[in-house]
């Protein structure tokens, strides 16, 4: 229990915080909260430190060395930069489609480009159905 305390005193101190994304929020909101910790601009570096210090997170975030995918229900999606950090899932919810209950998730990508720098932020939303 002291350890916890020092911990979170610690974390206090350096000022560090932990983000979550609300999953139910629109697109464009999750890609503005994005935004507001990784601006555009940004480097590759610095996007994988926040990823992995402040951003609650599922999945192994890596630096791919394609774009990030820009998925578009027409089937033509288009590849964002030359680098990317794809596919982070940051939240989850149930999505009624009656009478069946199904998982929504929403995944962050990261889009790069050649000088490491942050292009776009990506975001979908995928309905996990039978």
């Amino acid at each position: 229990m002291v350890f916890l305390g020092v911990a979170v005193i610690g974390c206090c101190l350096t000022g560090c915080t932990t983000v979550k994304i609300w999953p139910r929020s629109s697109e464009a909101k999750i890609r503005e909260t994005v935004l507001k910790h990784t601006p555009l601009g940004t480097s590759t570096e610095q996007v994988m430190t926040f990823i992995q210090t402040q951003l609650r997170h599922k999945g192994t975030v890596k630096v791919g060395k394609f774009g990030a995918r820009k998925r578009n229900f027409r089937g033509d999606d288009q590849i964002i930069g030359v680098k990317s950090i794809e596919g982070i899932e940051v939240g989850s919810h149930v999505t009624i489609f009656w009478p069946l209950p199904l998982m929504t998730y929403v995944y962050v990508s990261w889009a790069f480009d050649e000088n490491d720098r942050l292009i776009d932020v990506l975001v979908n939303k995928e309905i996990d159905g039978p």
